[in-house]
């Protein structure tokens, strides 16, 4: 844990090192502070309400009690939801701990504070000896990492990170306040998340780093150059820069839905729009710019900017925006906002029909339950994959 003399420079989620090639730097001091508007009604409504639903959905859902079933090695059957429900409980948690740091000073809900002890404790529990944690995997007792493409394995991971780097930080904040009640729980608690989710990071780079994989949902990239920044162990950032680079090469595998899908298609260097899965595609992003900063890599900085400028040039009308699936084209217009040659043998170039979202033809008497033809991954840039990963 770093000096209480450090908690301004420790809080809020990015905090890129002295040596980084940036041009903005997080805010010195307390930071800003919301005091009314639209944000800050937000603000309280999540902390008023969103927050404390999440908790509670955490053990209505079963996130909790897949954990608990990881550490007893319950039934497969009793296992509940799709397989990254670990991740919600590790958003749950970093949202917990910016709501405290937000907090500090002031009187908190205690019941924030004990969910994160509480989960904490059981992810400590559901670890395994070498530090893999997934509760998917351990209850299923499907293989690791032989299904990168939909296993939210590294995915989870990611997001385990940020939120132990989010209560690491928290800590220091409470600690440097000194009037806030739950300072010294947290601070164990803390403690306790911070050493899991770096145990599961030094696995992740004793089995990956110098070999090859990558997971189809990235995240994992932006949480280990974070991860870099906060410990300054090099091999996360090796690894961070390791993903970013493989990806667009396949070695995700195949989710059923391309590889535009995951952005394992074009390499991150080559590639010149967003594409496929919104939220995955930004998440990388946010990995490619991070790895940028801290390694100097300019060029690769490049062309996240360019597919920025794509991105803002070409979508800034309703049906332009990025959404769960993939970017849309306007439903205004009646053709595609580019032309592209049809691949030989590719039956399913988007088609725009006024007033209907863009589909994918589909050929005279095909299957609709058909799998994606391989032509998919060359169609034109604005086609919507509809189905949920």
């Amino acid at each position: 844990m770093s000096s209480v003399s450090d908690a301004a420079e420790l809080s809020g989620p990015v905090r890129p090192t002295a040596s980084a090639d940036v041009v903005h730097r997080p805010v010195a001091g307390p930071g800003t502070r919301l005091t009314g508007g639209l944000l800050h009604d937000w603000q309280q409504r999540s902390s008023e309400v969103s927050l404390p639903l999440a908790v509670t959905q955490m053990e209505a859902a079963g996130n909790l009690g897949n954990l608990r079933l990881a550490i007893s090695r319950g039934d497969p059957a009793a296992y509940r939801g799709p397989a990254f429900m670990d991740s919600d409980i590790y958003k749950t948690l970093e949202a917990v701990s910016w709501e405290l740091s937000r907090e500090a000073g002031t009187a908190s809900d205690p019941a924030l504070a004990a969910f994160a002890a509480e989960a904490t404790d059981l992810l400590v529990q559901a670890q395994q000896p070498d530090g893999y944690l997934n509760s998917h995997i351990q209850v299923t007792g499907k293989p690791r990492y032989a299904q990168l493409a939909s296993s939210h394995e590294l995915y989870c991971a990611g997001h385990l990170i940020q939120a132990a780097i989010a209560a690491h930080r928290t800590a220091v904040v409470l600690e440097a306040a000194g009037t806030s009640a739950a300072a010294p729980d947290f601070k164990v608690t803390a403690d306790s998340l911070f050493a899991v989710a770096t145990r599961f990071a030094d696995h992740l780079v004793d089995h990956f780093l110098g070999h090859e994989g990558n997971d189809g949902h990235p995240i994992i990239e932006t949480a280990l150059a974070e991860l870099y920044r906060e410990t300054g162990h090099p091999d996360y950032l090796d690894l961070a820069r390791q993903f970013v680079e493989q990806r667009g090469r396949g070695l995700a595998g195949d989710s059923g839905l391309g590889r535009r899908y995951l952005q394992d298609h074009v390499p991150a260097r080559s590639l010149d729009a967003t594409v496929g899965h919104a939220v995955r595609a930004l998440y990388l992003e946010a990995g490619v710019a991070d790895v940028a900063a801290e390694t100097g890599d300019r060029p690769l900085l490049e062309t996240s900017l360019r597919r920025w400028d794509d991105m803002v040039a070409t979508r800034p009308l309703p049906g332009h925006d990025l959404g769960r699936h993939a970017v849309r084209p306007p439903v205004h217009r009646v053709t595609p906002v580019r032309r592209r040659p049809r691949p030989a043998g590719d039956h399913r170039l988007p088609v725009v029909r006024r007033g209907l979202p863009a589909r994918a033809r589909r050929p005279r008497g095909a299957a609709r339950d058909r799998a994606p033809d391989p032509g998919l991954e060359h169609a034109h840039p604005r086609v919507s994959e509809q189905r949920k990963p």
